[in-house]
């Protein structure tokens, strides 16, 4: 891609130091056109760049969500071992029949909310590993726009590129 923007980079600095020497409006005019293809050929690179950012945050983002529902999980696991120890000791000592029963419930609603937060824990995650698809694939679509300006490396080619970057970044903001 640095090869295409020092090329329309160059192609820019000739294009103003002709119009300098020439000083015709028509010289003018070519100069501001290979500036407006060096100018969509940046904004497209703006573009796929912050798409690449926005996925890579997602992923980050749906790896922390998974990461929290694996412990969510293993905390209900062991709250319900925990709550089934407690309440076997509670049958075995007559003695202290009330303070086990009163960890068991204890024992018992923390499980309870363990496990009522693992679907929503769960639940997150998918939605963090379904936008980090989304953004992944709207990444993946940016580049193959820039890829094809970047074969053809036309004004025509970087403009196209430009006004999909555009289509594909809103058609994925409103959805």
């Amino acid at each position: 891609m640095t090869d295409e923007a020092n090329h329309w980079a160059e192609e820019t600095t000739r294009a103003v130091a002709k119009a300098k020497a020439i000083g015709t409006p028509e010289a003018w005019q070519e100069a501001a056109k290979v500036a407006v293809v060096l100018s969509e050929l940046a904004f497209t690179m703006q573009t796929s760049v912050a798409a690449k950012q926005v996925s890579e945050q997602r992923e980050q983002s749906a790896r922390h969500a998974t990461e929290r529902a694996r412990i969510a999980a293993q905390t209900a696991v062991d709250a319900n071992r925990s709550a089934q120890q407690t309440t076997q000791a509670a049958r075995e000592a007559a003695e202290a029949a009330k303070v086990a029963e009163r960890a068991a419930a204890e024992a018992r609603a923390a499980a309870e909310q363990a496990d009522q937060a693992v679907p929503q824990l769960a639940e997150a995650a998918r939605v963090a590993e379904q936008a980090a698809a989304e953004a992944e694939h709207k990444a993946q679509r940016l580049a193959e726009i820039v890829a094809r300006a970047s074969t053809a490396n036309t004004p025509a080619a970087w403009n196209q590129a430009l006004k999909l970057s555009s289509e594909v970044t809103e058609s994925r903001a409103a959805s």
